[in-house]
């Protein structure tokens, strides 16, 4: 598990000697599954023009008018990625860097100038149910994070189960969080109408499904942070 404070995450967890880990994918290798260039090429569509930027698009309409809570509100996030390739060292972590890098930039941004954000536990896990569900419950039953981003997972490959991961654990659904970030995604990605993701709260904690390919959680997370700090003050009343 990764380190206090605003540390970046780092690749797999790998066992014995393994060879070095090389670079991350490109940004539109989905981190979790397969590449999509191939997918993408066969609809006519293209991966973004050189030098495009990553950062987070603005948000859809209705987000981009609300306002954020009074006062200041604690973040304390942890960022679980699901991934068999990235747990086994075979390319580092590129999509969980990539939530802990908006998370950091927007609360920086006048618009989160409310949060009070701590990275507070970061890890990288395999396609396993099991092994998903122990981390998810254990951070958020030991008060380690009161909200907690997945990456990856959420597709339809036998391998991709976090959402059956995240439902096994959460106490109550989320339904409305999904369907705002597929809205969101279908602007930019067909194929995001294939997504299984999910989000619930456990306790007094948040938990959301993002995809894995590092792109499509840079569009997620342009829909989903003006409702973080709304959603955390109302677990905590």
């Amino acid at each position: 598990m990764g380190g206090m404070g605003s540390v970046p995450m780092g690749g797999g967890m790998g066992g014995g000697e393994a060879a070095a880990v090389p670079d991350a994918p490109p940004p539109d290798q989905d981190v979790c599954c397969t590449p999509a260039d191939e997918m993408l090429a066969n609809m006519g569509l293209g991966p973004p023009p050189d030098g495009a930027s990553c950062r987070p698009p603005p948000p859809p309409p209705p987000l981009a008018s609300l306002a954020p809570p009074p006062g200041e509100t604690s973040l304390r996030v942890a960022v679980l990625t699901t991934s068999d390739r990235a747990a086994a060292g075979v390319y580092a972590d590129a999509s969980g860097a990539e939530v802990q890098r908006c998370l950091r930039e927007y609360a920086a941004s006048g618009a989160g100038a409310g949060w009070r954000l701590e990275l507070a536990a970061s890890e990288v896990v395999p396609d396993d149910a099991d092994a998903i569900s122990e981390v998810l419950a254990r951070w958020a039953d030991g008060d380690v994070a009161n909200l907690v981003l997945t990456t990856g997972g959420t597709g339809l490959s036998p391998r991709d189960v976090t959402p059956e991961a995240t439902l096994a654990v959460v106490q109550r659904t989320l339904p409305g969080l999904p369907e705002l970030l597929l809205g969101e995604a279908l602007r930019h990605e067909p194929l995001a109408a294939l997504s299984r993701a999910a989000a619930g709260v456990r306790g007094k904690c948040l938990i959301v499904n993002l995809p894995g390919r590092p792109r499509a959680v840079t569009q997620n997370m342009g829909a989903l942070m003006p409702l973080l700090a709304h959603a955390v003050r109302e677990l905590e009343d």
